[in-house]
């Protein structure tokens, strides 16, 4: 009989409880590769560890409460003991990083690859900062390092570029990657002011409390270092990427874009000329030929130039606690075919 597959939940937040949602599920339905998480570790609810595998049906409806997990475990964190843990065999990282050097997230991947346990992340600032050194270190302990859902959530766009283009130089890729500003435009060309949309945005949880990362472009600037890296190879620090976000836009210049019958939006753009990697987020008109002008709401889009294909795009959520838990659960997936392919 086949060893079920250990996942270890390093922060137990929107996106990595979803994920033990969708693996309860994933064990209802009696998948024949059958995965259980063996450890759970957050910094506010403590740490729960059963290499047998944890009770799901307790840990789904563990409270949001400091120290909850201690029904279960502990109500101090130990990431350590989940990663070291015997019978984990893939960490999904979900913890808070921030945006300036990826930390602590990358340190944390660091420590579970050097245990050669395969890590998916969706953690932004970590892959931005962080992905060519964990890459590299998991090559050499044999492992996998995978974070499909760190630009467009749920929607496979690395997968996508990386593998449908063979045989094509990507000439150029640009973008709608943050749904926060892509719903604020949207409502302020239906009459709200910035700061009304953005009030609204926050109600209806679509932007942080602090949604300085979203307004002022910094979380796309992430995105596209990610992008640089995936399909170009390029290693692009802040300081090489022109980033400007939308808090400079005004109702007046919105409303005489759609007169015009055009719309602001908050684009990323790489262009790879062959000799460098140019790369810049800054809000733009955007004319109704254009595949970005119809992405609406919280919706992100990708559109990839490749040689005489010329433009294809993908478009779909790229946000949301369900839709990034099902990008870790199909890395976690692919990992698993890995793992038995080599049984």
């Amino acid at each position: 009989m086949k060893r079920a597959l250990g996942i270890g939940l390093l922060g137990f937040g929107g996106v990595n409880r979803a994920l033990a949602e969708l693996i309860q599920q994933h064990q209802a339905n009696q998948s024949p590769m059958d995965l259980k998480i063996v450890g759970v570790s957050d910094i506010y609810l403590g740490y729960a560890l059963d290499p047998d595998g944890l009770d799901l049906d307790a840990l789904v409806q563990i409270s949001c409460e400091r120290g909850a997990l201690s029904v279960l475990g502990d109500p101090e964190p130990n990431n350590d003991a989940v990663i070291r843990s015997a019978g984990c065999d893939i960490v999904a990282e979900a913890t808070f990083s921030n945006m300036e050097d990826g930390e602590p997230g990358i340190s944390i991947c660091s420590a579970a690859i050097s245990q050669a346990k395969h890590v998916t992340t969706t953690n932004k600032g970590s892959v931005a900062y962080g992905a060519q050194v964990l890459s590299t270190l998991a090559k050499e302990n044999n492992v996998c390092f995978e974070y499909e859902g760190s630009v467009m959530s749920g929607t496979p766009v690395l997968g996508w570029a990386r593998n449908c283009f063979p045989g094509v130089r990507i000439e150029e890729v640009e973008g709608i990657l943050n749904g926060t500003t892509n719903y604020i435009l949207g409502r302020m060309e239906q009459g709200l002011e910035f700061d009304q949309a953005l009030e609204e945005a926050q109600a209806n949880g679509f932007a942080e409390a602090d949604p300085t990362s979203d307004i002022e472009g910094y979380d796309v600037r992430a995105k596209v270092m990610i992008l640089a890296q995936a399909l170009f190879g390029a290693q692009l620090q802040k300081s090489d990427i022109t980033c400007q976000g939308i808090s400079s836009v005004t109702a007046s210049q919105i409303e005489r874009a759609s007169a015009q019958k055009e719309r602001w939006k908050l684009v990323a753009r790489i262009e790879n000329s062959g000799e460098k990697i140019i790369a810049e987020v800054a809000p733009k008109r955007v004319s109704e030929g254009d595949p970005l002008y119809g992405i609406n709401g919280a919706t992100n889009a990708l559109s990839v130039k490749a040689g005489p294909l010329g433009s294809a795009m993908v478009c779909g959520p790229g946000a949301g606690r369900l839709e990034t838990a099902y990008a870790l659960y199909a890395d976690i997936l692919k990992i698993a075919k890995q793992i038995e392919s080599k049984r």
